[in-house]
């Protein structure tokens, strides 16, 4: 299908951007895995002007909702950073090395499995819930509910959570880092799918100064197009406009 070769595209145009800001770096090398405590999964925080988040226009307000679906991964962070120390039910860490094994159970009864591996780039983590939900009434058989990575620089990250008991994707979230770039441009990037044909795609570009740019695509069944674009300043002022299937201009505004 053309959407199909739509989004690789639009993955290979981001994995490309992020290759060219570290293609110079040689990868960090790898110390003995024997004896090492289990990386920390970092993921990036977006910070907008506070005049942005409070303004009452409708619009701005639209900019802010995509900001925020991006901050709300970060209350899965410490389902990938457990820990020993916070009293998590029946907590067990195989081994020394990669792969470092976490098991504990959810207060919903079930098994959480989280395992976390590396190699000369990046490390990755993968949680999977299995066992019977009580709150939910749901049986979970291994079912992989979030893959994530790092790189070792500290330049890039994604989350990729899956729809139930599925082995289909439901949403990415990835960022990347560009420290040498004049602005200190950070790239945040959500791919939202929907019966792993259709969604939405959102790519916010953000400045030092907290200014920023947001484009959100529409992924139809045979084409992709630029619905929505936001841009705004350090001061929280902005513009957005609306596009139709012909990347016509149909709408714009300020606030």
């Amino acid at each position: 299908m053309q959407i199909i070769r739509y989004l690789i595209l639009f993955t290979l145009l981001f994995c490309l951007v992020f290759g060219l800001a570290c293609s110079h770096k040689n990868p960090a090398p790898i110390e003995e895995w024997d004896d090492q405590f289990p990386p920390t999964f970092v993921h990036k925080s977006i910070q907008i002007p506070e005049p942005l988040r409070l303004s009452p226009d409708s619009m701005a307000q639209v900019a802010v909702g995509y900001v925020d679906m991006f901050k709300e991964m970060e209350k899965f962070v410490p389902l990938l950073n457990p820990s020993a120390d916070s009293s998590l039910p029946e907590y067990k860490l195989a081994g020394s090395g990669t792969p470092w094994v976490h098991s504990w159970k959810a207060k919903e009864g079930f098994l959480i499995i989280l395992i976390i591996t590396g190699d000369r780039n990046r490390y990755e983590w993968e949680l999977k819930f299995w066992g019977q939900d009580t709150i939910n009434n749901k049986y979970y058989d291994k079912w992989i509910f979030m893959k994530a990575s790092n790189y070792f620089e500290g330049n890039h990250g994604s989350i990729t959570r899956y729809q139930t008991n599925s082995k289909d994707s439901d949403s990415d979230y990835s960022w990347s880092i560009d420290p040498e770039a004049t602005h200190y441009d950070d790239w945040f990037r959500i791919l939202k799918s929907k019966d792993h044909k259709f969604g939405f795609l959102v790519e916010m570009t953000l400045s030092y100064d907290f200014s920023g740019e947001l484009l959100k695509y529409s992924l139809g069944e045979e084409q992709i197009y630029n619905e929505f674009k936001f841009s705004w300043n350090a001061f929280g002022k902005g513009e957005w406009w609306r596009y139709n299937e012909n990347n016509e201009v149909i709408a714009s505004g300020s606030w």
